[in-house]
């Protein structure tokens, strides 16, 4: 456990560098513009050097925003859940096909049909709650 841990965060750190540019349309004096004359000792203020992190996910259909951002690894995780209980509907199908009447088999395939059947349903009603709450809290920002 604690290797897979190790591997995970040193994934995480080597997978999101930060990266930090210089503006290259900074036409200041001083070191970045030789032709304003910058140089040891002349009185010339220093070069205004702009830093900037750029936005990872960002473009025409990227994000903006940190709600932005929630919304789309909602959207994310709810079409993988929903692709996961189609998988595990097919699965206990199976579990009742090869069942052949065996009782403990039956019954195995039925609780997992069930589980399936409620993990439906919780990401259902995780995505109806979501909605009424962005719906809710547009309101509440809009009414001001």
């Amino acid at each position: 456990m604690k290797k897979i841990l190790a591997f995970v965060l040193v994934s995480m750190v080597m997978l999101s560098p930060v990266f930090v540019h210089a503006d290259p349309q900074d036409t200041g004096a001083g070191a970045g513009n030789p032709a304003a004359g910058a140089g040891a000792g002349n009185g010339a203020p220093a070069a205004k050097v702009n830093f900037g992190l750029p936005n990872p996910v960002g473009g025409e259909k990227g994000v903006n925003s940190l709600y932005g951002l929630f919304n789309k690894i909602f959207g994310f995780v709810i079409g993988l859940a929903y692709i996961v209980v189609a998988i595990f509907i097919v699965l206990s199908g199976f579990k009742f096909i090869t069942a052949q009447g065996s009782t403990d088999k039956l019954n195995d395939a039925k609780h997992m049909f069930y589980g399936t059947i409620i993990g439906a349903l919780l990401v259902i009603g995780a995505q109806l709650i979501a909605g009424v709450l962005k719906t809710v809290i547009t309101q509440i920002a809009t009414a001001k």
